[in-house]
């Protein structure tokens, strides 16, 4: 008797990967839900997630967004603000840390953020929290003034959403010592810093990553009983690593902890799924190839499979691959949509 006599072609590496081609791979077995395009789909997370917003719309599903602008901006304008970037401007959400912090704020169990910055090479200020907002602001009290518009919109999206994604994207981060706020992005790259004396650098470990996106669902749920959460995790590679070991090790062992987290997280419960964007992109299959030259911006076709994969088992639609031959025509239209904004990419241009 050989245990694995019974087991689907999916559980052996010969027939679901080697014997593929690697557009016929499809890693995902089934799903704990299915999405409707009348379901609000609301989007946080790093760079990576927009690529699901720029998909979800082009499909014609309802991405929900609850910050939205002022009539009088040309959509180029509001491009540049970041308005529809994600579902409310609150930019690149890198770490579970920093999710859990702007949903306590939002709500009212944090006091809304004094972090302030004087914007680097200007007299303008920007949101510490939001630095590349693509909006700057004469004094102070005007950030102040635009931040609590904002977390009224991330109110709305928390009690809004049916469908709540999360890609996980770094466990590196820094930390205000005078506010204990986790930023997104290190001090100095978007302002002047004289000194790093008033931050703290911190590599957020298995326990921490773990409670503060287990407490920001807890705060979902809590106001929205009925959402549903899908966490992915981001394939793009560390831009750099503050520890003092190789950017290889670094990525390695932020990708496999957040990987762990997300799966850890989705097991507890029927109403969190994991989608494996991650495995898609960066599985030995591909030879590399769906990554560009540089090896950590990920190639329009790979993000095209991740999302035909993505559609086909979450779409209340049937749905099936797109021809191979096709895939080329359709990459140029894809591409025209992609401009991704990715706060990270400041830290290495030096």
């Amino acid at each position: 008797m050989n245990p694995f006599n019974d087991l689907a072609d999916s559980n052996f590496w010969r027939r679901a990967i080697s014997s593929k081609s690697k557009f016929e791979v499809d890693p995902v077995i089934s799903t704990k839900f299915k999405i409707t395009k009348e379901q609000k789909i609301c989007t946080a997370g790093s760079c990576f997630a927009q690529n699901l917003a720029i998909a979800l719309k082009k499909e014609g599903y309802n991405y929900h967004v609850t910050e939205v602008a002022d009539n009088s901006l040309s959509p180029e304008e509001q491009r540049k603000k970041s308005y529809g970037t994600f579902s409310a401007r609150y930019g690149n959400v890198y770490t579970t840390m920093q999710l859990y912090e702007i949903f306590k704020e939002a709500i009212g169990e944090l006091p809304v953020s004094n972090l302030v910055w004087r914007e680097k090479d200007s007299k303008n200020y920007i949101d510490a929290l939001r630095p590349n907002l693509g909006e700057v602001f004469e004094d102070k009290d005007q950030v102040i003034k635009s931040r609590i518009a904002h977390l009224k919109c991330v109110e709305k999206v928390i009690k809004e959403s049916d469908i709540f994604v999360f890609t996980l994207g770094l466990t590196e981060s820094w930390i205000s010592k005078e506010s204990n706020r986790t930023l997104p992005i290190a001090p100095g790259v978007y302002n002047f810093e004289e000194s790093l004396k008033n931050y703290e650098f911190k590599n957020l470990d298995y326990q921490t990553t773990f409670y503060a996106l287990d407490e920001s669902i807890e705060i979902l749920r809590k106001l929205n009983p009925s959402i549903k959460i899908i966490l992915t995790v981001s394939p793009v590679p560390l831009i750099a690593t503050y520890e003092k070991r190789h950017v290889l090790v670094s990525n390695t062992y932020s990708k496999s902890l957040l990987r762990i987290v997300a799966s850890d997280i989705a097991d507890k419960h029927d109403f969190i799924d994991y989608f494996p964007s991650y495995e898609i992109i960066t599985g030995s299959y591909t030879y590399s190839s769906y990554f560009k030259n540089d090896l950590r911006e990920v190639e329009e076709l790979g993000i095209k499979h991740v999302m035909e994969v993505f559609l086909k088992h979450y779409s209340s639609d049937t749905r099936e691959y797109i021809e191979v031959n096709d895939r080329n025509n359709d990459i140029q239209k894809f591409e025209d949509d992609s401009e991704i904004i990715c706060d990270e990419e400041e830290i290495d241009r030096l």
